[in-house]
């Protein structure tokens, strides 16, 4: 599905729709709760200063900018998504920041703390194959300040856009190079953690960290990278109907490993889903994952963690029928505590170092 497959708006507003159109409500959360995205794509949005006065309008405190330094035409299964070179995106940010504040003042606020962004560049896996025209580009946006990440990198085996031994090649590559710098990798994966396991083990994580970006499996799936000290990025599918593995498995997340993102434009989360989505949508997904932890109920979370009873209804799966002791998983936190430890999170892994 490519980038104009979404439904977009053409109000300039701080409003949440849905794909029909309909304003919905931000969702409840503590008062001064900051939000983090670790996780989107700013320079796909055609405009970006829109795009970070929203996020500002809802909190949205801290930004992961994904960039690639291939050229932006290579990686192409996105439709007519805007598309600009790493450099330009990097370079971009101070007027869009102009024009963020710009329209905060157009809203009546003005008074919103704008998001701190943070930039991340690597060769993501459909480009594998232009890894070696990009090198130096890459070497040098790594270089720069902003840069808090390298990525996303890793392998893709559901496009194969790249050949597959080229993508193990590339992403070992890429691995050695985030240790050499310093750097925390933010990983995709697709159809192909089982490999990517094998390269982390031979290869070794970085020791700034590794991010299993939009986690979107079971807790079997993730076991391993857990045990590897992996941090986990929940965005939009965590919030899915169907998605109650996924919800599960986060219950296994040590809490100083847990992070929420969006991969912004793609994957926006319920009750979004089927728009465009943006680093604002974040909060969502942070709603969703204090209910699964159980702050909006036992009940709550226990339904968030059942199959679909049509599932169900035909045999595919069996109802859960354990219910997690929640007073544990929220290891005696507050709500407002547990979400600032989550943003916490990605304040000391992709700002705080580079600061």
């Amino acid at each position: 599905m490519g980038y104009n497959d979404f439904k977009h708006f053409d109000e300039r507003d701080a409003l949440f729709r849905n794909s029909k159109g309909k304003v919905k409500s931000a969702p409840e959360l503590p008062y001064g709760t900051l939000v983090a995205d670790t996780h989107c794509h700013l320079g796909m949005f055609p405009e970006p200063g829109l795009t970070l006065a929203q996020a500002a309008a809802h909190g949205v405190d801290f930004i992961c900018c994904m960039t690639d330094p291939t050229r932006p035409e290579l990686d192409g299964d996105d439709g007519d998504v805007t598309r600009r070179t790493a450099r330009d995106t990097y370079d971009g940010l101070g007027s869009w920041f102009d024009d963020a504040a710009a329209l905060l003042e157009e809203w009546g606020m003005a008074q919103a703390v704008m998001p701190r962004v943070r930039f991340a560049c690597g060769v993501h896996p459909h480009n594998a194959k232009y890894f070696d025209d990009a090198r130096d580009e890459l070497a040098a946006l790594l270089a720069r300040p902003e840069t808090s990440c390298l990525g996303e990198v890793g392998l893709d085996y559901h496009y194969d856009f790249s050949p597959r031994d080229v993508q193990r090649e590339v992403f070992a590559a890429q691995l050695q190079t985030a240790q050499e710098h310093g750097l925390p990798v933010s990983l995709h994966l697709r159809e192909a953690h089982d490999d990517a396991l094998a390269i982390l083990h031979e290869t070794g994580v970085p020791k700034a960290g590794c991010i299993v970006h939009c986690f979107n499996l079971d807790a079997q799936t993730l076991a391993p990278f857990l045990e590897l000290g992996c941090y986990v990025a929940f965005g939009g599918p965590l919030t899915f109907k169907k998605s109650w593995e996924t919800r599960a498995a986060a219950l296994d997340v040590p809490l100083d490993r847990l992070l929420t993102e969006t991969d912004a434009p793609y994957m926006a989360p319920e009750p979004l889903r089927g728009t465009v989505c943006t680093p604002s949508q974040t909060v969502f997904t942070l709603r969703e994952l204090l209910d699964c932890f159980g702050y909006a109920g036992a009940e709550r979370a226990f339904g968030l963690l059942q199959p679909r009873q049509s599932d169900i209804d035909k045999g595919a799966v069996a109802p859960v029928t354990s219910m997690p002791d929640y007073a544990v998983l929220q290891r005696g936190l507050t709500e407002a505590q547990f979400a600032e430890r989550v943003f916490q999170n990605a304040h000391d892994l992709l700002d705080a170092k580079r600061a």
